[in-house]
């Protein structure tokens, strides 16, 4: 048994031996490389658009729609007059928003400019804030990742 472990041996570093020599040869370093690439430049901004080339829809509600609702709460007017869904959990409990089927975790909720969402949870309480600090919303539906972050998944609410 260990004669023909030895012959195995032997062959297979028979076999290497007349391997190729660019086969074994090693990486070249980065000193000496010559692939160069060019400036690549990303950038995501908020530029009007006509209607027919926007990558996602955008609904924006003003301030006499919202007053004509009659909410008490920010959920109640985006309830009454936003395309959201708002999921409310018992008569009093969280109500938070979804846009187009994402979870409220996908929808990112902002404050002039600012996220109010749970850093946890991905969700806030859209019933503990009163409709009277709202100006206008704006909902942005469909993938706004690439404008406001990860957390925008489904969709982006601003207040």
């Amino acid at each position: 048994m260990r004669l023909r472990f030895l012959r195995s041996g032997f062959a297979l570093l028979l076999t290497a031996a007349a391997a190729p020599p660019h086969a074994a040869r090693a990486q070249v370093p980065a000193a000496e490389r010559t692939d160069t690439l060019g400036a690549v430049t990303v950038t995501a901004a908020r530029v009007a658009l006509a209607a027919h080339h926007a990558p996602v829809h955008a609904v924006v509600v003003g301030r006499e729609a919202l007053a004509d609702a009659g909410a008490r709460s920010v959920a109640d007017a985006l309830d009454a007059r936003a395309p959201v869904v708002v999921r409310r959990y018992g008569p009093s409990g969280l109500a938070s928003v979804s846009v187009r089927g994402a979870g409220a975790a996908q929808t990112l909720v902002l404050l002039d400019g600012q996220p109010l969402s749970d850093p946890q949870l991905g969700q806030v309480d859209l019933s503990l804030l009163p409709s009277g600090l709202l100006e206008s919303v704006e909902v942005v539906g469909g993938a706004a990742s690439g404008l406001y972050g990860s957390g925008a998944l489904g969709g982006a609410v601003g207040l």
